[in-house]
């Protein structure tokens, strides 16, 4: 996965958020769009990656409240 992959759910967000700040985006080199088993895949990882944050952080916490 690339940088530029999870854009393709968050686009939309993204351009109505520079657009508010008056900021313009210009698209070099667009990729042709993503079929459906390659947005599933980067849902996937999108998922894992946040799962695996909230885990992590809820183990932090687990860790130290078994500590005190």
């Amino acid at each position: 996965m690339t940088k530029d992959q999870p854009l393709h759910f968050g686009s939309e967000l993204l351009f109505r958020i520079c657009e508010f700040f008056h900021v313009e985006i210009f698209v070099l080199g667009a990729a042709p769009d993503a079929s459906r088993e390659q947005l599933t895949k980067y849902l996937v990882v999108i998922l894992t990656l946040f799962s695996s944050r909230l885990c992590g952080s809820q183990s932090r916490k687990n860790l130290r409240a078994l500590a005190a």
